[in-house]
């Protein structure tokens, strides 16, 4: 083998091992302080914020929401449901995001979030208070 090949040959090695090392990541900026929306028929406010500093490309991660009604009184009893995905790519979300805990004054944990790439993504987050029901949509731009 010739000495450029090996070095061809090692350089390929090296590019290989840092591409399993390097995580890429997006500051939680994408929601600093928060993410806020009104729900789609303004009955309820919907705030969201990843629970990690950095959001983590590839990477299982968990985001706090606090639901409020639309005067802003919290909402500690509510079924929540989460969905979401890439719009310009026409897909969902890889996963299949989850309450994981009640947190009291309107917070809950979502468990399960997971971004397989940069761009721009929302989330869904549905919300039942008895009778009513009702959607906020947030965006997120994440530039890993």
């Amino acid at each position: 083998m010739t000495m450029q090949r090996k070095v061809i040959a090692n350089t390929c090695v090296w590019l290989l091992a840092c591409s399993f090392i390097w995580v890429p990541s997006a500051s939680a900026g994408a929601c600093e302080p928060v993410c806020r929306a009104v729900s789609e028929s303004g009955y309820f406010i919907v705030e969201v914020r990843p629970e990690a500093e950095m959001i983590a490309l590839n990477q299982y991660h968990s985001w706090i929401v606090r639901i409020t009604d639309s005067n802003g009184m919290p909402l500690s009893d509510v079924y929540l449901l989460v969905g979401g995905g890439m719009l310009g790519h026409g897909h969902g979300l890889p996963t299949q995001p989850r309450i994981s805990g009640r947190l009291g004054e309107g917070l809950y944990r979502i468990s399960g979030v997971l971004f397989n790439m940069h761009g721009n993504w929302m989330l869904r987050i549905g919300v039942r208070d008895g009778d009513i029901q009702d959607e906020a949509r947030i965006n997120l731009a994440l530039d890993f």
